[in-house]
């Protein structure tokens, strides 16, 4: 098995197990997406807020999009763009958990997907061009 196979089977994995809980907490969650958005955007980091607040309620997936700082991606880009340092990703964490209550774990299971899908789309780029 090649490095070009193992990164589209962790792309397609990663899509399934991001998407499926996706979808599941917005058809669930849709009655409180207002409360669950703005605990996140008051408990995050003062530089994140106006971002933050756009991402939500200007994208389509608002379930990801208040818990994109779980990806790593996510955090990098909050790093390094918005100065915020591990502490400041540590109180929007607790906020997260504490704004999806029982449905954290759903959560979690969502963001492991896409973390799971972007190693595999990297793993899966770096193959293909270091095949050509």
């Amino acid at each position: 098995m090649e490095f070009i196979d193992i990164g589209g089977y962790m792309i397609a994995l990663g899509m399934v197990f991001g998407m499926l809980p996706n979808l599941i907490l917005h058809i669930i969650l849709r009655k409180e997406k207002d409360r669950i958005a703005w605990h996140i955007i008051y408990n995050a980091p003062e530089k994140s807020k106006v971002v933050l607040g756009r991402l939500i309620f200007w994208n389509m997936s608002w379930v990801f999009s208040s818990t994109v700082i779980y990806t790593w991606l996510g955090l990098l880009l909050a790093k390094v763009f918005n100065r915020s340092t591990l502490k400041d990703a540590r109180v929007w964490h607790q906020s997260i958990k504490e704004s999806y209550g029982k449905w954290r774990y759903l959560v979690y299971v969502m963001q492991f997907g896409f973390n799971f899908f972007f190693a595999g789309a990297i793993i899966f780029f770096i193959a293909n061009a270091l095949k050509s």
